[in-house]
């Protein structure tokens, strides 16, 4: 599949860029015109209906100061392709370095409003840009050249086969399931499971636990959040599960987010048994 996509790669490359003079007038060129800071979403999507049928998309996004990639694969089944048939798919919060990866790959291609053409309905690939007080439907995106195509694709392969850190947690009743960020106090936690602690109630607005071992701070990410979030409360030592939402505080850290059950939180009690998500 990945020659597939390296040869509808070059193709793209070749109508996307051409030569300078059948650019389009209004075509805006990454880091120039479009700048990296300003880059909000990306997709890159194909498919195929030969047998049996596949589907592969793959997406860079932004939430704030945080940053993220997405990949779903389909296969099988009857075309067009549906939910039922994903056989791969999964989140990876990134580094503020793989981020700059990414936007340097993208670094000098460029950004062509999207038209309706007789190439709509291929295999694609369809690659889509969006950045901030840009076009609401987003812009067609080509590569400045073949090799960061290519290296575009090695990039979210690898990504789309990292395995991220994430742990259940769980009172027999209730299971949340939490991705930890990459800090360094989210890697202490992690290698410290599994644990079985007692679930406790403090405020209006959070669940606590103490871990067994005082987690690192050095290096952790301060901040506010909502629902969902994990921190560390390092005065006192103990793991903070957030029902609603929380503003910065000296010494909270950040470790995750749910990513399942975040609604069930605030109804954990009891002993609770913490462990790597499979």
């Amino acid at each position: 599949m990945k020659r597939f996509l390296s040869f509808v790669l070059v193709l793209l490359l070749i109508m996307g860029t051409g030569c300078a003079e059948g650019k389009l007038r209004d075509d805006k060129t990454i880091g120039s015109e479009i700048s990296l800071e300003a880059i909000t979403d990306f997709y890159f999507t194909y498919s195929t209906s030969t047998y049996p049928p596949f589907y592969q998309r793959y997406r860079f996004y932004s939430e704030g100061e945080n940053y993220f990639f997405y990949h779903e694969t389909r296969e099988g089944g009857g075309w067009p392709q549906t939910e039922e048939d994903i056989t791969a798919s999964g989140t990876v919060e990134l580094t503020k370095e793989q981020w700059e990866v990414f936007c340097d790959l993208l670094l000098n291609g460029s950004a062509k409003k999207r038209e309706e053409s007789l190439l709509d309905g291929d295999a694609g690939p369809w690659l889509f840009i969006y950045w901030t007080g840009g076009e609401k439907e987003g812009r067609e995106y080509a590569f400045e050249s073949w090799e960061k195509a290519s290296a575009f694709e090695d990039f979210c392969i690898s990504l789309a086969e990292m395995k991220p850190m994430q742990i259940n947690v769980s009172d027999g009743t209730h299971t949340i399931i939490f991705q930890l960020n990459d800090s360094p106090s989210a890697k202490s936690l992690y290698k410290m499971l599994p644990i079985d602690t007692e679930v406790k109630n403090y405020g209006s607005n959070e669940k606590i636990f103490y871990p067994d071992e005082k987690i690192d701070t050095a290096g952790g990410i301060e901040g506010s959040g909502g629902a969902g979030d994990l921190a560390l409360f390092s005065p006192w030592g103990n793991v903070v599960m957030y029902y609603d939402s929380f503003s910065s505080y000296p010494g909270l850290y950040l470790l995750g987010t749910a990513i399942e059950g975040a609604d069930q939180i605030r109804d954990l009690s009891g002993m609770l048994h913490i462990e790597i998500s499979n």
